[in-house]
């Protein structure tokens, strides 16, 4: 059943179109995602449904008495408010229909036979409709809520000003999900968040709320576990796609390739036509050139064909770093701690050239002062920390305190590749450098502060990722990206890829840590670390880090490399491996080829089974080929 119906709708900002003609039918128990670039307009679609912003053409017809909760971006504030205060005003409507109720028991008992028809009327419609709110035991839901964001030990006294952003962010969650209203907009509802309130997230959403679900997130796997319609937002339009996250995927892979088989076809003829036209312009033949030119003007503004832009994600690959040694950091006997106090300790650590290591834990447990420590920006409480020879450490910082925002886009790249590399780098090389992250014309001379949080983000990546380092310390690298560049930061950082270097990575963001990661080191909320080799198996048995198991082996909670066995590639003879190597190239050729025919271009299901395809053998090919490379490397 329709609540909400989006017909025809348009909303400009200024002279640009953010929407254009959009419409949309959103039913009483949807899960849809909303996604799209960074400014493609998410957010707005957002305050459209819910009737913040008008639209400047189109209506938006809501059923009557529906309730809608919108999770903003940035908390409301009401000054002076307290925690219990804010708590309240999400439950209000809950204890109206309560004390409703009460009144409707108190009249039973001197009512006429006739009046209590009435009141049992009444009393079955308020029952219905505290039930829609979660029933009788709000205490209970509060409390629940208030777990599952891991706010339980928040003073419910204090001024929520008094709190930190963080908590803040979380406790407008909160808020949000106790009104228990018909349809939930959720705004990157787990941008503060640890792996286990976002597993508690998904469970509530998945299972426990009824009503209908919004939700514009980064977080793919929250997208995949909640949602079975994606909405995309792109050039004012909006394309509906009706199954999961991994469902709209592919069938977005299927558009694109399509589209661009068609754009091929019809550049083909293009290019044709225009030989024809060179050649007998000034013959015999110049006035049917003439009459070709003519048509084909109209032919090429007649068919236009949009292709996806994928091609508009960043478009970077990390250069091959000088070799560090094989002991990249050894840390014996560490402590970390601020201020006299310990939170991370004692522990042994040893991270080895080449691994990519995940860092996760509840916020606040210390992550970033680990980091800090390891690198040697921090003394340590005890112990000590022996840094490799020839190491050369880009590091990614979550509060970008090593960016003048003064700077423009390409000044602060051009400093961040001197800074790497100890020579000087040309404006035209930082420009260029800055171009392939998606700063043209005059976004490239804009200064740091006037951007978004995800420009920023993309500004410190073309410089760090452009030195050349052979240790990368990455500390929340994806929270303000959009999807593609988030993406694209995993197909270059892949686990299973050919770049050589090192990884050091603090990351809630769970298909980043699987896509990046060799191995886990996970703090549990007593300072102790464990190690998790099955990267993927502990992410997706729900990521609790009460749940995991001390590395016996390593003398309780000291982390160390668990002994390594050779893989199955690993076994391979060279001559096997460039044999697999090369069937499994001749193969993709093969396939990649057949795009060129007629019958399967122009047939969908055909190239579905094409892509398919495709992607199963370059899955296959690419740890051959890091295999071979990592080969190569050691008899270098």
């Amino acid at each position: 059943m329709s609540i909400i119906t989006c017909t025809e709708v348009s909303f400009r900002r200024g002279t640009t179109a953010i929407l254009e003609d959009t419409s949309l039918v959103i039913g009483a128990s949807d899960r849809m995602a909303v996604v799209g670039r960074n400014g493609a307009g998410k957010s707005t679609l957002l305050r459209l449904i819910d009737g913040t912003l008008e639209p400047d053409a189109g209506s938006i017809i809501r059923r009557r008495g529906l309730r809608i909760s919108r999770l903003h971006q940035e908390p409301q504030q009401i000054p002076g408010q307290t925690v219990e205060a804010l708590l309240d005003s999400a439950r209000a409507e809950s204890q109206a229909i309560e004390s409703a109720l009460q009144a409707v028991f108190d009249a039973m008992g001197s009512a006429s036979p006739n009046e209590l028809e009435g009141l049992l009327a009444e009393q079955a419609r308020l029952e219905s409709a505290l039930e829609t709110r979660g029933g009788w035991d709000v205490a209970h839901r509060v409390d629940a809520v208030l777990e599952g964001v891991k706010l339980a030990d928040l003073d419910r006294t204090r001024a929520v000003a008094t709190l930190s952003g963080g908590e803040r962010a979380r406790l407008e969650l909160c808020r949000v999900l106790l009104e228990t209203p018909d349809v939930l907009l959720l705004d990157e509802p787990t941008n503060h968040l640890d792996l286990e309130a976002r597993r508690w997230l998904e469970t509530f959403l998945a299972d426990a709320f009824s009503g209908a679900v919004i939700l514009v997130t980064h977080d793919r796997w929250l997208l995949q576990a909640v949602c079975s319609r994606v909405a995309e937002v792109h050039d004012g339009g909006l394309l509906v796609s009706e199954g999961g996250w991994d469902e709209w995927r592919a069938q977005r892979a299927m558009r694109a390739i399509t589209a661009a088989r068609s754009a091929e076809k019809l550049a083909s003829h293009v290019r044709r036509e225009e030989a024809y036209i060179r050649k007998y312009k000034a013959g015999q033949r110049a006035k049917q050139a003439r009459g070709r030119a003519s048509r084909l003007e109209r032919f090429v503004e007649a068919n236009e064909v949009d292709v996806p832009t994928d091609e508009a994600v960043a478009a970077f690959d990390l250069p091959t770093p000088p070799r560090s040694g094989d002991l990249v950091i050894e840390a014996t006997d560490l402590e970390i701690g601020i201020d006299g106090t310990t939170l991370i300790g004692p522990i042994d650590l040893e991270v080895r050239r080449g691994e990519h290591i995940g860092i996760v834990g509840p916020n606040g447990i210390g992550k970033t002062t680990l980091l800090r420590t390891l690198l040697g920006e921090l003394e340590p409480a005890a112990g000590t920390v022996q840094t490799g020879a020839g190491l050369r450490t880009g590091w990614f910082r979550q509060d970008r305190t090593d960016v003048d925002p003064e700077a423009a886009v390409w000044l602060h790249v051009r400093r961040s590749l001197e800074e790497g590399t100890g020579g000087p780098v040309s404006e035209q090389s930082a420009r260029n450098l800055a171009g392939a992250f998606l700063f043209s014309g005059g976004m490239q001379d804009r200064e740091m502060a006037s951007l978004s949080g995800g420009e920023r983000a993309r500004a410190v990546f073309a410089g760090l990722l452009g030195r050349g380092c052979n240790m990368l310390v990455l500390d929340e690298p994806t929270n303000h990206l959009d999807i593609p560049s988030a993406e694209r930061v995993e197909a270059v950082l892949d686990a299973k890829g050919t770049w050589p270097g090192t990884l050091l990575l603090v990351s809630h963001d769970r298909a980043l840590l699987q896509a990046a990661c060799t191995r886990l080191v996970v703090i549990d909320r007593a300072g102790e670390l464990h190690a998790v080799d099955d990267v993927e198996g502990w992410l997706r048995g729900g990521g609790s880090v009460q749940s995991t198991q001390l590395d016996e082996a390593a003398g309780g909670p000291r982390v160390a490399p668990a002994k390594r066995r050779k893989s199955p590639l690993e076994r391979l003879s060279q001559k096997d491996l460039e044999a697999r190597i090369e069937r499994i190239e001749l193969e993709l050729g093969q396939v990649q080829a057949s795009m060129e025919l007629e019958a399967n271009w122009s047939d969908a299901d055909a190239m579905a089974a094409i892509a398919l395809t495709i992607e199963r053998l370059q899955a296959e090919l690419s740890p051959l080929e890091a295999e071979w490379s990592g080969r190569v490397d050691d008899v270098d």
